[in-house]
This record gives C-alpha cells, sequence and structure tokens, in this order.
C-alpha cells in the first residue's frame, strides 16, 4: 500500500518558499497607541465541533496593551466585527450579537495592562461543513483594534437523529415518549473549575480544582488527569515540564483513578501544579483521558501571569518517577538503525558494486567473523556467483556464503560510496547520488532474483537524507515534516513485513520517502538542521508510535484512513479542514489521508504555529514524544 506521493511533491514546494500574506486582515488602525491588544486564550480549542442548530458560547481573552480603558458602556465600546470580507453577516450570529455581523461586547471596564474576555455565542448552520470565521476588535466610533484579529475554525456536524426505534406520534406528549439519542462512547463535559486566571510569582504552589461528568455511554474504570500541553508560554518559548509538581504521578500525568464512573456521573479532584520559574504570560492546559481514551471537549485551561521569577534558591519540584527517568522519558533507550534498499542490481551475477570509505576504516563481516578491514579510501568491488559473494580488495580476493556487511571501526556517522552506481533525480542534473553515512551490506534477496545495496544507517541520519521538502520553506513546516518521516520510518520498520524478501525497512524511494543520502546534506542544511532540532521525536497516540501519512495537497480538507483504504477507523486520522488549499482551490494530489504539505506549509508561514502545533492540526489527539536521547 502507497501511502504517500513525493516526488513531485518536492518539485512544487520548492516554488512555495516565496513569502506570502499575512494572516491578519488589512484593517485601518486610526489610534494604535491607544487601541492595541494581545491574544491570550480561547476558551474551545479549535477546530470547535457543533451539531447543526446548536450553540455554544467561546470566551476570548486580550490583554490591553493599549493606553485606553475598554468599556462597554458609552460611544466606545469595545466589540468584534466580522471581517474576511469586513461587515459581512456571519452565519454563527446569535443569541446576545448587536448585529449580524457585530458580537456582544466586552465584558465590564478592562483597564491598560488588564485583561478582558468577549464571549461569543455562535449558533451553527443547517450546512454541514468546516468554516472559518474571522473578527476584529474594534473601539465603537473610534479605531479598529491593533492585533486584535482572531479566528474559529468551526466543523458543523448533522445534528444527533432521534432512534429509529422510538416512534414519535403528534399527539402524544413528549413527556410520554422518551427520545433515545446516539451518544458518544466515551464523552464527558467539564462542570467547575475553581480559577480561570491567576497572577504569581514563579515557582509558587497553585491549587486547582477541576471536576468532570461523564456525558458518554460507556461506564468508565479508570481515569487520568494529563497535561499534554505542559511549557508553552505566550511568546512562544518552551518550558518542558515547568508546570508540575511533586505530588503529580509523572512529568505529563497529574493523578490516576482507579474508579467506576457511570453515565451521568460526575467526578470532582483537588490537584496543584506549580508556576513556572521566569516571569511571563502562560497556559496551563490539563485534558482528561478515560480508559485510555482522550476526551476532546473535556479540558480546563488556566491563564497563569507569572509577575516576578522564582527565588533565586527556587529548585524545580523533584517527582518520584524522575527516579525512574532517564530512560522513561524515552520510548527506547537508544538511537535505532534503519535498513533502507538504496541500489537494486536486477542481474546479480552479472553486476558489480564498488565500495570506497570517504571517511573511517570499515571492517567487512562475514557471519560473525571479520575477513578484512578496508582503510580509508581504498576501492572494493563485490559480486556475486555460485551463491558465493566475492570481495575483491587490491590483490587480495575474499569469498563468502553469507551477506557481506561492511562497519565503519570508529565514527557511527562515517559516509562511504558507490562510485559505479548511478542515482540521479532530475531537478538536481548532473549530481550523482551515491553517498550514504553508517553501514553497508550487500545482499541478495530470498527468491535470489535480484541483489540490493542496503544503506543500514541511524535513523536520524536516515531521515537528514530524505528529501521531502526544499531547504527554503518555513522552518516551523519542515520540522513538522521531518518528525512525519522519522515517525513513517519507525513505524514501517517496527512491522518487518514490508520488504521481507529483501531484508530491508524501506526502500529510497517514493515508495517509501525519497532519500538521497549524503549529498542531499549539503543541498539542504535547514533540512538537516531540522533533524536536529526534532531529534528523536515522533508522534504518538496513547503512546504508541502511530502511523502517519502525508501528501502533496487536497481539495480543501484531508479524508480519513477508511474513506481512502478501508478498515476500521484510526482516529488520529480524521478529516479536517485544509482552509489554505480550500482558499487556493486546489484540487487533490496525493491520496489525501493526514497532513497536506502544501497546506502545512503555508499555514506554518501565516499562522506561525510551530512544529508541534502542526502535526496536532493534521493528525487528531496525538502527542510528541522522544523516541531515543
Amino acid at each position: 500500500m502507497k501511502l504517500r506521493i513525493f516526488s513531485l511533491v518536492f518539485l512544487f514546494s520548492l516554488f512555495l518558499a516565496a513569502p506570502v500574506l499575512a494572516a491578519d486582515p488589512h484593517l485601518t488602525i486610526k489610534d494604535p497607541d491607544a487601541y492595541s491588544a494581545k491574544f491570550i486564550s480561547q476558551s474551545i480549542a479549535d477546530p470547535i465541533t457543533m451539531e447543526a442548530g446548536s450553540s455554544k458560547t467561546v470566551t476570548v481573552k486580550f490583554r490591553n496593551t493599549g493606553s485606553a480603558t475598554w468599556s462597554d458602556k458609552g460611544n466606545h465600546y469595545l466589540s468584534a466585527y466580522t471581517v474576511e470580507p469586513k461587515y459581512r453577516a456571519s452565519p454563527f450570529a446569535g443569541k446576545g450579537w448587536l448585529e449580524k455581523n457585530q458580537s456582544a461586547k466586552i465584558k465590564g471596564t478592562v483597564k491598560p495592562g488588564a485583561m478582558g474576555e468577549l464571549s461569543i455565542v455562535l449558533t451553527a448552520p443547517t450546512k454541514i461543513g468546516d468554516y472559518r470565521e474571522e473578527f476584529a476588535l474594534a473601539a465603537e466610533n473610534a479605531s479598529w483594534v491593533n492585533k486584535g484579529y482572531f479566528f474559529f475554525k468551526i466543523k458543523v456536524v448533522p445534528a444527533k437523529k432521534v432512534s429509529a426505534g422510538v416512534k414519535m406520534v403528534e399527539p402524544i406528549p413528549a413527556s410520554v415518549v422518551p427520545k433515545v439519542i446516539e451518544v458518544e462512547p466515551y464523552d464527558a463535559e467539564r462542570v467547575l473549575q475553581s480559577k480561570k486566571n491567576i497572577d504569581v510569582q514563579g515557582g509558587d504552589q497553585v491549587k486547582l480544582v477541576l471536576s468532570f461528568k461523564n456525558t458518554g455511554a460507556k461506564k468508565w474504570k479508570q481515569y487520568s488527569l494529563l497535561a499534554p500541553e505542559l511549557g508553552g508560554n505566550l511568546a512562544g518559548d518552551e518550558v518542558q515540564g515547568s508546570f508540575s509538581d511533586e505530588s503529580w504521578a509523572s512529568r505529563r500525568v497529574v493523578l490516576e483513578k482507579q474508579k467506576i464512573v457511570s453515565p451521568n456521573e460526575s467526578i470532582k479532584e483537588t490537584f496543584y501544579f506549580r508556576a513556572p520559574k521566569e516571569k511571563g504570560e502562560y497556559i496551563a492546559r490539563f485534558v482528561l483521558q478515560a480508559d485510555g481514551n482522550t476526551i476532546p471537549d473535556a479540558v480546563a485551561e488556566l491563564q497563569v501571569d507569572v509577575t516576578k521569577n522564582a527565588p533565586l534558591h527556587y529548585k524545580e519540584p523533584k517527582l518520584k518517577s524522575d527516579d525512574i527517568a532517564p530512560l522513561s522519558l524515552y520510548l527506547l533507550k537508544e538511537e535505532p538503525y534503519i535498513r533502507v534498499g538504496v541500489f537494486k542490481l536486477e542481474k546479480p551475477e552479472k553486476d558489480t558494486v564498488n565500495f570506497v570509505s570517504n571517511e573511517s576504516d570499515y571492517d567487512v563481516i562475514s557471519a560473525e567473523s571479520t575477513l578484512y578491514t578496508i582503510p580509508k579510501g581504498q576501492k572494493v568491488e563485490l559480486s556475486y556467483k555460485g551463491a558465493v559473494y566475492h570481495m575483491k580488495a587490491g590483490k587480495k580476493t575474499f569469498d563468502s556464503s553469507v551477506p557481506l556487511r561492511f562497519i565503519p571501526k570508529d565514527n557511527v556517522h562515517a559516509v562511504f560510496s558507490l562510485p559505479n552506481l548511478e542515482r540521479t533525480i532530475e531537478w538536481h542534473k548532473g549530481l550523482n547520488f551515491d553517498a550514504y553515512r553508517g553501514r553497508m551490506e550487500y545482499r541478495i534477496t530470498d527468491d535470489r532474483k535480484y541483489a540490493y545495496v542496503i544503506n543500514e544507517a541511524l535513523l536520524d541520519d536516515y531521515v537528514q537524507g530524505i528529501a521531502e521538502t526544499s531547504n527554503g520553506t518555513a522552518y516551523e513546516f519542515i520540522k513538522a515534516q521531518q518528525t512525519a518521516a522519522r515517525n513513517y520510518a519507525y513505524y514501517i520498520m517496527s512491522s518487518g513485513e514490508k520488504y521481507k524478501n529483501g531484508h530491508f525497512d524501506v526502500v529510497a524511494h517514493t515508495g517509501d520517502q525519497l532519500y538521497l543520502g549524503y549529498k542531499s546534506e549539503a543541498l539542504r542544511p535547514r533540512v538537516v538542521q531540522a533533524t536536529k532540532d526534532t531529534r528523536g521525536a515522533v508522534i504518538t497516540y496513547n503512546h504508541a508510535v502511530v502511523i502517519t501519512p502525508y501528501f502533496g495537497n487536497s481539495d480543501g480538507k484531508t479524508r480519513t484512513w477508511t474513506d481512502v483504504w478501508g478498515g476500521s477507523q484510526k482516529p488520529w486520522l480524521v478529516s479536517v479542514s485544509a482552509d489554505y488549499d480550500k482558499r487556493d482551490k486546489k484540487k487533490m494530489y496525493g491520496h489525501g489521508v493526514g497532513m497536506s504539505q502544501r497546506d502545512a506549509m503555508i499555514r506554518a508561514d501565516e499562522e506561525k504555529l510551530d512544529y508541534k502545533q502542526l502535526l496536532k492540526y493534521y493528525y487528531t489527539g496525538v502527542s510528541i514524544e522522544k523516541l531515543f536521547p
């Protein structure tokens, strides 16, 4: 099964490095010094899922960074107008809106430096689909608010239907005939949150009380409270583990309970977290998980304003789980090797392979024995005939009944070349991609039809030699692409089933991922750096590495796994809106499952998302974890 289209994707990605328009609409800010804002948070994360005809209240928070006081009274009250285009009638306008193009007013008085809340009641239209509702803050009769732009991504789904087994007859009172509603197996809603925002000193311990109601059909046997977004501050910096308290089960798990929770029953938990050490504005985010199922709507977010750095003597809490680490921080103890079929020889008893070490002496291994050590720079010739492998090194010859392996003596990242084999790419004319890092194996397939040159490389050496994107695209997209590529490779190699006949994990062409090796590194230094900056990062669902396909571009939305390949649904591969493909009226190019490379490139540039945010947008409900140190 082919999960992506690669080579041509790379061609069009070369043309996407040019600057694109900013996401904010072009509005005339008459008085930016007086009216200015900084976006803080949104109460329901995008995409906001709504049933047709239903209503939800979304509260957005902004800090007043201007000199004028905001108010819900007077001639210059603050509200939000629809934009893109300006003053359009919103299909979500409803209760509390001043007009169909104007939201309710901001709550109360918000002085300079303070934080204000704007609550918008969204009423979903009857038309099913993905929407993007864009707004901008405005002081009435005065000015648009500088940096007051925001938007909601909304997914309108069909209203839950009455079960066909219940017959509704008009004259019978509704109270007599119960409505049987289709209910999600695992669902919950937050019914209590003791704090919404706090001002604290760095390192302070904060008490929080949360309550959730089981609104699903299933009885829970166990539940956990997770902190999957630890460390994100509003400036975009990472402060990994900065909210964890010594009372937590681990750096990511706040608490775990073995307890039966029936449908319509509520739970209430009191716990503590620590404010980050450094002064700044942060969002603490906590998510409920029941029986291993993360519940997207059961989320609590808390605005944490650290007004002063922690005292110099402050030490971050030590957790009991830290004593089990550092290996517990990683899924593997060490970086694995991946076996890549880089050259296929159609006539194994006639073709030969020349091997040259560029950076290290290489040991030639037959079974468990060392036949010969190749000095750096020496060329050896390999062949196969009569079920025997042959090697010629100068005047010396060696024979082996088993495949020959070439292992660098003192540098696991050493480069070797295969000068008599040709591998060219149309868009890199004049270059022969014949150099690779790490180990090599010369092997006949089990059916003896072909010979393969297999490059056995450390996983990240392989990833940095992949050429699935250009050097000039948005850097956070490159990081996302390299993480997805690493993830795909590890998932395929872990299955061990795809190329059993050839005894390797992946091929070097677009049947898997376009791997050009060492010479690609020189052409794409930002790709190499992105690989280093995301070292070992993989995409997990319930702590398991999962398949993460990607493709060229969509027609405005991605497809589910089942839509394209059938079988059981994969909950992280659901359909999401590809807004920039839709905006530019693109047609589907590729299978459509997972990340649209084109949409992600533009999203990274226009929305300034980091690589984790990009991946979590296209792969629903996933986490980014470290595979190896």
